[in-house]
């Protein structure tokens, strides 16, 4: 996982180069990385998008149930993401 990035986009709609990026509410730095933690309010319907290094590849998804949390994760060079339901 290189970046994960997470757009509000309602239900049933595709996304579109106007879709609404949400932000990260948390940045920590560590010695060795970093956490980026996602605190969502419940409104919002999260797709999200992951890029990979080294390649064009990506994976795009709709999180449901409705997330909480989501959080990205670089602990010495190894990122990982995941959402947490409420």
């Amino acid at each position: 996982l290189h970046r994960m990035r997470l757009f509000d986009v309602p239900s049933g709609e595709a996304p579109k180069s106007t879709a609404k990026e949400l932000s990260p509410g948390a940045i920590v730095e560590q010695r060795y990385g970093f956490t980026l933690t996602w605190n969502l309010a419940g409104s919002e319907n999260p797709l999200m998008l992951c890029f990979y290094n080294g390649s064009g590849t990506y994976y795009l998804a709709r999180v449901g149930p409705r997330p909480s949390r989501c959080t990205m994760r670089d602990d010495n060079g190894l990122r990982q993401a995941w959402c947490k339901l409420p």
